[in-house]
C-alpha cells in the first residue's frame, strides 16, 4: 500500500465509520427515551440484556477475526496460503457457533442462571430473553469473521455499510413496534433480525469483491492460526471482561432491573461519543499491520484531538445535566439528581477512554497483544479491588461505585497505553 493509497484508505473508511456510528448515536438519542416511557424502565432492561450479549462476542470469537486481519496482511503470505487461512478460520467459527448453540440449550434445560439474579428464571420473559441473547451471540461471532475477511482485503467501508444497515434495520423495527404492538418480545428479537440482515449483506459483498477459494488448511497453517489466534484470544478475553465488568456487576449484584436500564442509558451516551471518535481511527488497526511508520508519526496528534473532544463532552454533561436526565428518565421512578451525578462521573471516564482508542488500535496492529493483555489483566484486578473498597468498605451505592471505578480504571488504562505506544513509536522511528 503506497503512502497515497494508505491516506485514502484511512480517510474513506473514517467517513463511513463516522456515518455508521453517527446513525447509531442519533437513533439511541431519539428512540431510547420513547421506548422507556412506552414499556417502562424495568422492561427496557430486558432489551438491554439482549444487546449486552454482543459485548461477549469477542470472547467467543477466540481472537480469530483480528488474527485473520493480521495474518493476511503479512507481506510474505501468498494467494494459496490466504485461501487456507480463510477456510481454516471459517471452519473454526462454524464449530464455535455450534458449541454456543448447544451451550444455550443446555443452560435452559439445566436452569443455569445465565442472566443472574436481576431476571429470575420464574419470570415469564426469561426463556425469550435467553433464546434471543444466544442467537444474537452466534450471529455476532459469525459476523465478526465475515467482517475480518472484508477488512483483510481493505474493504472496511463495506463493513461500515453493513453495520449501518444493521443499525437502521434495528431502529426501523423498534419504530414499527413502538407504534403498533408495543411488544417486549418483538423488541428483544429485533436484534436477531437486524443482525441476520447484516450477515446476508456481508456474505454478498464477500462473494462479489473477495477472490478466494476453499482450500483445506495444512497442519502448519492450523498451528499458525492457533498460535496467532491464542495471542489475540488472550487479549480478546481480557478485553471483553474489562469492557463488560460494570454491566456484569449490575446484572449479578444489582438490586433491581431498573439499575440495568440506567447503566445501559449511561453507557449509550458515553459510548456514542467514544465510538464517534474511534470510528475515525478504526482503520488504524489494519493500517498499523501494513504501515506502522506512517501511523506512529500521527499517533499522538490523534490522541490529543480525542482528548479535546472528551473535555467538550464533560462540559456538555455539566451544563445540560438536568435536561439530559429529564429527557431519558422523566417518567421513570428514579432519583434524577443521583442519575445526573452518575452521568457526569462517567463523562470524565470517557475523556480518558477517548485518548486510549487510537493507542489501542495502533498497538494491536503492531502485534503487541501480549503487553495489552497484561494491561487489561491489571485493569480487571484493579477494578475488583476498587469496587470492593467503594461498595463494601465505604458503603457507596452500586452505581456510584461503578462510575468512580470507571474513572480510575480509564485513567490507568490511558496512561499505560500512552507509555507503551510512546516506547514502541520511538523504537520504530529510530529503527
Amino acid at each position: 500500500m503506497t503512502e497515497v493509497s494508505a491516506r485514502k484508505y484511512l480517510i474513506s473508511n473514517a467517513k463511513t465509520n463516522f456515518i455508521r456510528v453517527g446513525v447509531s448515536a442519533l437513533a439511541n438519542l431519539v428512540l431510547t427515551p420513547f421506548i422507556i416511557r412506552s414499556i417502562g424502565l424495568d422492561k427496557y432492561s430486558y432489551v438491554a440484556l439482549t444487546s449486552f450479549f454482543i459485548s461477549f462476542s469477542s470472547l467467543f470469537d477466540l481472537g480469530l477475526s483480528k488474527s485473520l486481519v493480521y495474518l493476511l496482511n503479512e507481506r510474505s503470505v501468498d494467494f494459496y496460503r490466504k485461501n487456507q487461512y480463510l477456510t481454516g478460520q471459517g471452519i473454526m467459527v462454524l464449530i464455535i457457533c455450534s458449541l454456543i448453540m448447544g451451550g444455550g440449550v443446555v443452560a435452559l434445560v439445566a436452569g443455569f442462571p445465565v442472566l443472574g439474579q436481576s431476571l429470575p428464571e420464574t419470570d415469564s420473559y426469561y426463556t425469550i430473553v435467553v433464546m434471543a441473547s444466544f442467537l444474537v451471540l452466534i450471529l455476532t461471532v459469525f459476523d465478526q469473521y465475515l467482517c475480518s475477511i472484508l477488512e483483510s482485503f481493505f474493504l472496511l467501508h463495506h463493513v461500515n455499510h453493513g453495520l449501518t444497515l444493521k443499525i437502521m434495520m434495528l431502529n426501523i423495527l423498534y419504530v414499527i413496534n413502538l407504534f403498533t404492538w408495543n411488544s417486549l418480545s418483538f423488541y428483544v428479537f429485533s436484534s436477531v433480525i437486524a443482525i441476520a440482515v447484516a450477515t446476508a449483506y456481508y456474505m454478498y459483498m464477500i462473494h462479489r469483491f473477495v477472490r478466494w477459494e476453499i482450500s483445506i488448511p495444512s497442519w502448519e497453517v492450523v498451528k499458525t492460526l492457533v498460535k496467532q489466534g491464542f495471542h489475540f484470544f488472550r487479549f480478546s478475553v481480557l478485553n471483553s471482561i474489562y469492557s463488560v465488568l460494570p454491566r456484569l456487576t449490575v446484572i449479578y449484584m444489582g438490586p433491581n432491573l431498573a439499575s440495568i436500564g440506567i447503566v445501559d442509558v449511561v453507557e449509550k451516551l458515553s459510548m456514542s461519543v467514544i465510538n464517534l471518535c474511534a470510528s475515525l481511527f478504526r482503520p488504524l488497526f489494519s493500517l498499523s499491520c501494513h504501515s506502522p511508520h506512517k501511523v506512529a508519526k500521527k499517533l499522538f496528534t490523534v490522541m490529543l484531538l480525542n482528548g479535546g473532544v472528551g473535555l467538550l463532552f464533560v462540559g456538555v454533561m455539566v451544563v445540560f445535566n438536568d435536561t439530559i436526565t429529564d429527557y431519558f428518565f422523566q417518567k421513570a421512578s428514579v432519583d434524577l439528581v443521583f442519575v445526573g451525578q452518575i452521568l457526569m462521573v462517567n463523562a470524565v471516564a470517557s475523556c480518558f477512554l477517548l485518548m486510549s482508542q487510537p493507542l489501542s488500535f495502533y498497538l494491536q496492529g503492531e502485534g503487541k497483544t501480549n503487553r495489552l493483555s497484561m494491561v487489561f489483566l491489571a485493569n480487571i484486578v484493579l477494578f475488583v479491588l476498587l469496587y470492593l473498597s467503594m461498595a463494601e468498605v465505604f458503603h457507596l451505592n452500586i452505581l456510584m461505585s461503578l462510575a468512580l471505578c470507571n474513572v480510575f480504571i480509564s485513567a490507568f488504562f490511558w496512561g499505560t497505553l500512552f507509555y507503551l505506544s510512546k516506547k514502541t513509536s520511538i523504537i520504530r522511528l529510530r529503527g
